[in-house]
């Protein structure tokens, strides 16, 4: 077995690889472009049988970490990988299909949060008239780069699972990426946006309700989002956190994939 960066080279056999499973590897697909680039934001490492073929595929994004795997795959050599440096803090989304999973080969880390979690899928012709704005009075709009401020201040207050710095609020209005919100004046109250785009799939994420919003604030921006991508004919998924976005996704229509594993450790 061979555990080697990835290449250019690879794309096109990673990427057959990883549509094996494209709702749960959408961040993997998504990124391929930027094998063969000079940045240091994502970076992808192979595994390789004897014969030559993927039997697994990890990726670092900043200190996120999503992998795919096949029978067979060597899960304590993909650990060195993520052990290389020593991160002080390492997310890992876990869904793998050898058991025990990634985290549990990890060296030196303590489990901080595990969550399991639940990816729901949307099919284009299916959303559900719901959720949107109560008696039409609440709007939502897709977001440009003035709007940068305003949903950083209010991604700032959001629960820590949701909460995202400026940085990833530029990459989810522009760079093929979409961001929807609601407003009361000049703050945001409610907001949905892409975390990963592809042509016939795309990553709903983001999803927050700020505590003093009106009632289907965040209805009408998941809404006005979903409409945009399934008029693109884009299946739209999404991870759902807690029981009000999970009735939410099951009022506009979709139906659940599977668990979603999310794990965060820290060094000890």
């Amino acid at each position: 077995m061979i555990t080697r960066p990835l290449t250019e080279a690879d794309r096109a056999a990673a990427e057959a690889f990883c549509a094996q499973a494209p709702e749960y590897n959408i961040f993997l697909l998504s990124n391929l472009d930027k094998l063969g680039t000079e940045q240091d934001l994502v970076r992808y490492w192979g595994q390789f049988d004897e014969a030559g073929e993927f039997r697994a595929i990890i990726m670092r994004y900043h200190v996120l970490w999503y992998l795919h795997d096949a029978a067979g795959a060597d899960l304590s050599a993909l650990a060195g990988v993520v052990e290389e440096g020593a991160p002080p803090r390492v997310v890992l989304s876990d869904n793998v299909r050898t058991q025990p999973g990634l985290a549990a080969r990890l060296k030196g880390y303590r489990l901080e949060r595990d969550f399991t979690e639940r990816l729901r899928r949307l099919q284009p012709g299916e959303m559900k008239e719901a959720g949107g704005p109560p008696g039409g009075g609440t709007a939502a709009r897709l977001a440009t780069d003035g709007d940068i401020d305003r949903l950083t201040r209010f991604y700032e207050r959001a629960p820590e699972g949701t909460r995202r710095g400026r940085d990833s609020v530029r990459r989810s209005v522009g760079g093929g990426r979409r961001t929807y919100f609601v407003a009361d004046g000049d703050e945001v109250t409610a907001a949905a946006l892409t975390t990963a785009e592809l042509p016939g799939l795309t990553m709903v994420g983001g999803l927050w309700a700020a505590p003093e919003a009106g009632e289907g604030d965040l209805g009408a921006a998941l809404t006005a989002i979903l409409r945009a991508l399934l008029a693109e004919g884009r299946v739209a998924c999404t991870v759902t956190h807690d029981q009000a976005t999970a009735t939410l996704c099951d009022r506009l229509g979709f139906q659940e994939v599977g668990p979603w594993r999310t794990v965060h450790l820290v060094r000890n």
